[in-house]
């Protein structure tokens, strides 16, 4: 991934020092360095876009986030599956039932740092 992507990276992990970072953030992140307007993906560019996914949740998970359902009451559920390529399937599948629309804001996943 280029320059762009892995400084997106660095400020979603940055985020998640002090605040849960919603799948939103993440497209929000991809879709500016992508140049993405109105949230519709040019079909020419949705294989980066889901390279890009793929690379930033990846870099969530192994930089000690969690794929996490949040909780009225503050507390979390947490995905059983970590893996990075079974998170961005689910998420593809869940993305898939809303036929062509965005994920709302808090919607499908949000990644959660466990905090020492």
């Amino acid at each position: 991934m280029n320059d762009l992507y892995q400084k997106a990276l660095q400020r979603l992990l940055q985020h998640s020092n002090g605040d849960d970072v919603g799948l939103w953030q993440v497209i929000n992140r991809i879709n500016d360095v992508l140049g993405i307007k109105n949230y519709k993906i040019p079909s020419a560019k949705m294989e980066e876009f889901w390279q890009a996914m793929s690379y930033l949740v990846t870099g969530m998970l192994q930089g000690g986030l969690l794929a996490t359902n949040p909780l009225k009451d503050g507390s979390y559920i947490v995905w059983p599956q970590q893996d990075p390529e079974q998170v961005l399937a689910h998420i593809k599948e869940k993305w898939a039932s809303l036929n062509g629309a965005f994920p709302d804001v808090g919607f499908i996943v949000w990644f959660h740092k466990v905090k020492n």
